[in-house]
C-alpha cells in the first residue's frame, strides 16, 4: 500500500512537472511568434518610411519640372475662336499683345499656342508659351491694360499650386484688411516690409536691435507664409507589441527563432 501510495505521489509530482514545462513552452512559443511578427513589421514600417521619402522625393522633382516647363507660360481668356488654323490663332495673339497691351512682340518670340479644354460656348483659354521669361514678364505686368476688354490673362499654374492659392486667398484677404502689405507669389504670401510699407511699420522696424534686424534686400525685406501642410501618420499598428505578462522571463528557454 505504501510503495503504492508513492508511485502515486511520483507520477504526481511528474505531472506537475510536465505541466508547467508545457506551460513555459506555451509561453515560450507566443512570445517567439509575436517577437517575429513584431520584427517583420518594424522591417515593413521602415521599408515603408524608405518608399515615403522616394515618393516625396520624386513629387519634389516633378513639381520642379512642371515649374520649369510652364515658367514662359502665359494663358489669355475671352480670345474668339476665329481662328482657322495654327498660324491665325499665334496672330490673334501677337495683335492683341501688340495692340491693346502695347507690348513689342513678334511671331518669332513665340515658342507655341494652343487651345484647351473642350469645345463650348464660350472660347476656351489660350496657353500661350513665348521664347524668353523677361518677355513673359514684360506681358504680365501689362496686364491691366486689357481692364475694360473681354480679354484677360492669367499665369500658367500647375493644378496642385492652382489649389495652395485657393486655399491662401482667405489668408491673404485677411491680412490685407488688417493693413498688412502682403501678395501671393507662387505657392506663398508674401509679408512685404520696408518702403512698400506704412510709417507707423517702418518706425517699429527702425526700432529694432541689429541683431533682430531682417536680412535686407534692396530696402525692403519679407516674410513667406505657406499653406498647411497635410501630415502623414505611420500605418503599421502597434498593438502586436506583447503584453507584460507574455513577457519571457530570465529562465526561459533561448529563441532560435
Amino acid at each position: 500500500m505504501e510503495e503504492l501510495t508513492k508511485m502515486m505521489k511520483e507520477i504526481q509530482e511528474e505531472l506537475v512537472e510536465q505541466k508547467v514545462e508545457f506551460q513555459q513552452m506555451e509561453r515560450n512559443i507566443t512570445t517567439n511568434i509575436n517577437n517575429n511578427i513584431n520584427n517583420k513589421f518594424e522591417r515593413m514600417e521602415i521599408k515603408y518610411a524608405e518608399l515615403e521619402k522616394t515618393v516625396t522625393k520624386q513629387e519634389e522633382r516633378l513639381d520642379m519640372i512642371e515649374k520649369q516647363l510652364r515658367k514662359k507660360n502665359l494663358v489669355f481668356f475671352g480670345v474668339e475662336e476665329t481662328e482657322k488654323n495654327y498660324e491665325d490663332l499665334e496672330s490673334n495673339l501677337v495683335k492683341i499683345i501688340n495692340d491693346k497691351m502695347k507690348v513689342s512682340c513678334s511671331l518669332s518670340e513665340v515658342e507655341s499656342a494652343r487651345r484647351i479644354g473642350k469645345r463650348g460656348d464660350k472660347p476656351r483659354p489660350i496657353v500661350l508659351t513665348l521664347t524668353t521669361t523677361g518677355k513673359k514678364i514684360q506681358i504680365l505686368k501689362r496686364k491691366k491694360s486689357l481692364d475694360g476688354s473681354t480679354y484677360y490673362l492669367k499665369e500658367d499654374f500647375p493644378p496642385k499650386i492652382l489649389n495652395i492659392r485657393k486655399e491662401l486667398q482667405e489668408e491673404l484677404k485677411k491680412k490685407r484688411e488688417e493693413g498688412t502689405n502682403a501678395v501671393l507669389r507662387y505657392d506663398k504670401i508674401i509679408i512685404l516690409e520696408g518702403k512698400n510699407s506704412t510709417m507707423a511699420k517702418r518706425q517699429n522696424n527702425n526700432k529694432r536691435n541689429l541683431s533682430e534686424s531682417p536680412i535686407e534686400k534692396s530696402g525692403s525685406f519679407s516674410k513667406q507664409i505657406q499653406a498647411h501642410k497635410k501630415n502623414k501618420t505611420a500605418w503599421i499598428p502597434s498593438f502586436f507589441q506583447p503584453k507584460e505578462s507574455d513577457r519571457t522571463p530570465s529562465n526561459t528557454l533561448p529563441n532560435n527563432a
